[in-house]
């Protein structure tokens, strides 16, 4: 035999929902293979590989067993196609291993899991028990191994010659392919799975696994081993085996997972299969592997599909014809020489038995054993809250929707925790952080999965709330136990309830869709407003500490030999109390009590000698929090914290090893986990820093804030040498990210995310230069293809109408990977300056950016002059004398958008008659661009000559040059001119025709405003909000309705909140200082200087 050919497959994903889409390629490929066989019947293969992936994945409308009967069906078709002269290949020529999408999460014992994660913390000290309990089938693998049930099922029933009667899933087999004996093992590395980010936590055993496969294959020339995982998602010791051995054992390594085609030649050659079904057409591929058996010169042969079909794929510099030569390892090349000449045998008969995996000889176990870490007594139990607990437990059972709301430190989140033991919340908590701008689509997508949604970008229900419900209801009309926390609430909300009436609405359809079973969790800060989520909607305070819970917490926590010293009562107790902020109609602080006990079992010492030393100047929390990081905390575990507070995000428990490592911190994560500093998510796969302990960090480490950009600007005291730190401790964040990005190629929102983690923090620590390494390890190395991919991404996420803020974030990567393209720089200006006006500095320099890229093209020059021209007379200046440039060098870039920016600059310093004479000029010369029109008719109307605005807009409706600004100018002008009512029905024709432009609404309300009819007002200004479709001046015209509607404090919360999120529109701050002056007049706090003083704000206002 001179050559040995195999197909490899992987992540099939055979899912009865998506055959519309998946059907096709599979059909296609059976009909490419055929033609392929047929036109080169050299590449016909003798064996057939999958490696993993086959189902989609257990689901309430699709069960795995459906999903495996599709399977049989397709590889039924493909073993025809593979065979010869009609004669269907045989089935023990076909290998499958289990992946990731073969398990049954449904079955996934939630404790165990976590305990199994708990243990890749430390992998190498609790290897030799993994591999035991894989070894002796204890209780707890028999657990693990039933998430693989329905797979084994399949296995036995349509490849009985890989069944494992022992149920570990795995199997060792040679096979005589024409006289050379193929070993083949089948590794499990899905028993370990439960979700889709388990990278780098999955245990193997493989030490077990390797050893039973050598024992079979130990009479193999040529030595496969097939494994649905890179080897990169394994924990750490688990890899560092997993290499050595391949190295050792075996000439060959496929895989699958990362859905990218990949070829590894080395001294065990790794060969990776791209995905059969997949959702974008890049992570499509499959391979033909030749060996030459003669000359050790070989080659894979690579395809992919798109929507045309099956087809080579070509790789820069690899295979540019799409064959990826390789040599044959030497250890196998002498195999070969040593095999004798082969006796014939039938081509595609059954040739071998499978060989069991055995039990190895067991290896020596180590007798180190890791003392247990220490934990505060208090820890977990919530004191003072057992009834508020019970109390809450009833209302659950009754109401599916809870509001708990708190000052921050008074322990909200642990009350939450303490409540999720009880009987009402049953199944997974699906923990969200609510963000400021977050909208319903954006909330939807982090809880979408856990209903059992498959798409990588879903969109939410939409329509009114019960269309909604029928919608989650017909989407998913059996979802899995779960119920929704959603933490930071308070963010979304404004004084009247929700920013945004679709997150409302999403919401209780959710909530009416599956009721008690799907209970709802809001987490915030004050008080909602009433009827937040409707009559279904129960709240729930929590306040601080009452004395009695304080004093035994602190019995409780005492230091062994001091109970004594920590058991308080009288006047000791009443002193602590009133230190911890209680007394006066206030309770004790949870928080500052929590920095208290530790203190003082780290210094042996009582808490009246813990807080007689604090020198308190701003607040006890402040106080103590200082003491523990100074006095208790090691200078390892101060650093680790200080590299915490710099995450933006939830923190993933697998950057725990990263940071040690690289910041040589052993012990460091521990030490501040055991100090109850760091909080865990309910599967302990992500942590939290409380954010006034992380605010707290960052100021000491010299930054002064955080802006919404996420930009971190330090403050003008810093120091360099706090600078040099903090910059290093961002890359050593930025080195996490990367690496856990590790060797996947595929764009999802999670991935994405991850890259925008890296460049922050890449950026932050000053060596922004690196992002191109995100390109290289995200996307392949090939940065034409990269920036495709991104810009696909940008453009589903602008097509969905994704947050401006998410976008954003999109742009700013794909600049960075593309610093010359114009296109990118020009929409992330656009985005820039909706997030902060077209005064923005941002915006500003990505325009700037945007024409030195492309000097040629008008929009981003009109763009450029728009953001100088809201600089005031200084930009339009500056923007005149660079068309003055750009005539000469770029005559074709001036079009008529340029011009009408260029008339506005004219205007804006003074120029009137110039500005309309030449407008004018355009107009009467036939122009049909829309904005020339519109700019007259405004300066018109600006002098008072409604009548000749109206006569403009007349002219650009004959001429069909109009748009919405031309509408809404026109309603304008006939208000000025006397026709209320005609203006009103222009408006109202583009309202109830369905625009989305706030201009309309905001003119229509404040006509309504100033009829008096404020009622009427108010009502067009939630259908705006109704629609989505508000802006900046929606909202201060919404203030300015509550004011006159008596509701002053709303009016001021609606302003201060817009305020707070960081808004650089001056009209809020206007309009807020009238609302607090207004205030004041009403509460009868006036005197001659608030007089004068609110004459001038509505000076300014009415300018």
């Amino acid at each position: 035999m001179s050559q040995l050919i195999w197909l490899h497959l992987s992540d099939i994903h055979f899912f009865p929902k998506l055959k519309w889409r998946d059907g096709h390629s599979h059909a296609a490929l059976l009909t490419y293979l055929k033609q392929c066989f047929e036109d080169e019947p050299h590449l016909r293969p003798d064996l057939i590989f999958c490696t993993g992936d086959i189902a989609f994945g257990e689901l309430p409308h699709a069960p795995l067993l459906e999903q495996y009967a599709e399977a049989k069906e397709f590889f039924d078709n493909l073993l025809q196609v593979c065979g010869k002269d009609g004669v269907r290949m045989a089935k023990q020529r076909l290998f499958v291993v289990p992946g990731n999408h073969d398990i049954d999460r449904s079955c996934i014992d939630r404790d165990a899991q976590e305990s199994l994660y708990k243990k890749t913390e430390d992998s190498s000290k609790h290897v030799d028990a993994i591999n035991e309990r894989f070894n002796d089938r204890q209780l707890e693998f028999q657990n693990n191994i039933k998430r693989l049930a329905d797979y084994g099922k399949f296995v036995k029933e349509y490849l009985p010659h890989q069944h494992d009667e022992n149920d570990r899933i795995c199997y060792a087999t040679v096979l005589d392919v024409a006289g050379v004996p193929v070993g083949i093992a089948g590794l499990n590395s899905a028993w370990s799975c439960a979700a889709d980010e388990d990278d780098r936590k999955l245990w193997l055993a493989a030490e077990w696994q390797l050893n039973a496969a050598k024992t079979a294959l130990n009479n193999a020339t040529l030595r496969i081993a097939l494994m649905h995982h890179p080897i990169d998602n394994l924990n750490q010791t688990e890899r560092t085996t997993l290499t050595k051995r391949l190295a050792s054992d075996f000439h060959f390594f496929l895989h699958g997972h990362a859905h990218n085609t990949w070829v590894e030649p080395s001294t065990c050659v790794t060969v990776a299969a791209g995905a059969i079904g997949a959702a974008q057409a890049q992570e499509f591929g499959m391979n033909l592997v030749r060996l030459d058996l003669t000359t050790g010169k070989s080659e894979v042969h690579l395809h992919r599909y798109d929507k045309t079909g099956w087809m080579i794929a070509p790789v820069p510099t690899h295979a540019p014809k799409a064959i990826w030569p390789f040599a044959l390892p030497n250890a196998l090349l002498q195999n070969l020489a040593a095999v004798p000449p082969p006796v014939a045998a039938p081509e595609l008969a059954y040739e071998a038995e499978i060989a069991p995996m055995t039990t190895p000889e067991p290896t020596a176990k180590s007798t180190t054993v890791s003392a247990p870490a220490a934990s505060l007594p208090t820890q977990g139990k919530l004191y003072g809250r057992e009834q508020l607990l019970k109390t809450t437990a009833v209302k659950l059972r009754q109401y599916p929707v809870l509001l708990v709301y708190g000052m921050r430190g008074n322990g909200k989140t642990w009350f939450i925790e303490g409540l999720a033991k009880q009987a009402p919340l049953l199944g997974e908590a699906v923990r969200i952080q609510a963000e400021p701008g977050m909208n319903a689509d954006s909330l939807f997508r982090q809880f979408a999965l856990a209903l059992g949604e498959t798409a990588e970008f879903p969109l939410a229900p939409t329509g009114d709330i019960d269309s909604i419900a029928n919608q989650f209801k017909q989407r998913y009309p059996a979802p899995r136990t779960a119920w929704l926390w959603l933490d930071r609430a308070h963010v979304l909300l404004d004084a009247k309830g929700f920013r945004s009436q679709e997150v409302r609405k999403l919401l209780l359809g959710l909530q009416r869709a599956y009721g008690k079973t799907w209970p709802i969790v809001l987490e915030l800060r004050e008080r909602p407003p009433r009827g937040l989520l409707g009559a279904d909607g129960v709240e729930c305070e929590i306040l601080g500490l009452d004395k009695e819970a304080l004093g035994q917490a602190l019995a409780d926590a005492a230091p062994e030999g001091m109970a004594a010293d920590w058991t308080l009562r009288g006047d000791q107790l009443k002193r602590v109390y009133g230190w911890l902020g209680g007394g006066g109609g206030k309770q004790a602080h949870p928080l500052a009590l929590s920095f208290l006990i530790e203190i003082g079992r780290a210094t042996r010492s009582t808490p009246i000698t813990v807080l007689e030393q604090q020198e308190i100047k701003d607040n006890i929390e402040t106080a103590l929090l200082g003491d523990l990081f100074n006095k208790v905390l090691n200078p390892a575990e101060r650093q680790m914290l200080q590299a915490l507070a710099l995450y933006r995000v939830a923190i993933p428990h697998d950057h725990a090893d990263g940071l040690e490592n690289e910041l040589r911190l052993p012990g460091a994560w521990d030490g501040i986990h055991r100090r109850c500093l760091l909080a865990s998510g309910s599967n302990g796969t992500l942590f939290y820093l409380h954010g006034f302990i992380a605010d707290w960090l960052r100021f000491g480490l010299g930054y002064q804030s955080t802006d919404d950009a996420g930009q971190a600007e330090f403050s003008l005291k810093v120091s360099p040498q706090q600078i040099t730190l903090a910059q290093h401790l961002h890359v050593v964040v930025a080195s996490c990210w990367l690496k856990q990005l590790g060797g996947s190629k595929r764009t999802s929102s999670v991935n994405i995310e991850r890259a925008l983690q890296a460049f922050f923090h890449l950026t932050a620590g000053a060596q922004g230069d690196r992002v191109h390494e995100i390109a290289i390890d995200l996307l392949g190395g090939n940065e034409g293809w990269a920036v495709a991919r991104i810009t696909k991404l940008y453009e589903h996420l602008f097509k969905n109408r994704a947050p401006i803020i998410e976008q954003r974030k999109v742009l700013q990567y794909w600049v960075k990977l593309a610093p010359d393209e114009p296109k990118a720089w020009r929409f992330l200006g656009e985005c820039w300056a909706k997030e902060e006006g077209w005064a923005s500095a941002n915006a500003l320099l990505s325009f700037e950016q945007a024409c030195q890229w492309s000097a040629s093209f008008p929009q981003s020059w009109a763009n450029l002059g728009k953001c100088l021209l809201a600089q005031g007379e200084d930009g339009a200046k500056a923007f005149l004398l660079r068309l003055a440039v750009l005539a000469q060098d770029y005559p074709q870039a001036i079009d008529d958008f340029v011009i009408s920016v260029q008339l506005n600059c004219l205007m804006r310093l003074g120029e009137h008659a110039m500005a309309s004479q030449l407008r004018m000029e355009r107009i009467n010369d036939g122009s049909l661009h829309a904005a020339f029109y519109n700019d007259e008719a405004k300066a018109r109307l600006n002098a008072n000559d409604a009548r000749g605005a109206l006569q403009i807009l007349d002219l650009a409706q004959k001429r069909n040059c109009f748009d919405d600004v031309t509408a809404a100018i026109r309603s304008s002008a006939l208000q000025s001119s006397g026709q209320a009512d005609a203006a009103g029905a222009v408006r109202m024709e583009k309202i109830n025709g369905g625009s989305l432009n706030p201009i309309y609404f905001n003119d229509e309300a404040k006509s309504r405003l100033r009829a008096g009819n404020t009622q009427g007002a108010l009502t067009i200004l939630d259908l705006a909000a109704q629609r989505r479709c508000c802006d900046d001046h929606t909202d201060a015209i919404r203030a300015d309705v509550l004011s006159q509607l008596g509701q002053l404090e709303a009016a001021s919360i609606l302003l201060m909140g817009k305020i707070n999120n960081g808004s650089r529109n001056p009209v809020f701050y206007h309009a807020q200082a009238q609302a607090l002056l207004d205030l004041a007049q009403q509460r009868g706090f006036v005197n001659h200087f608030i007089v004068t003083l609110r004459a001038k704000v509505l000076r300014v206002l009415s300018r």
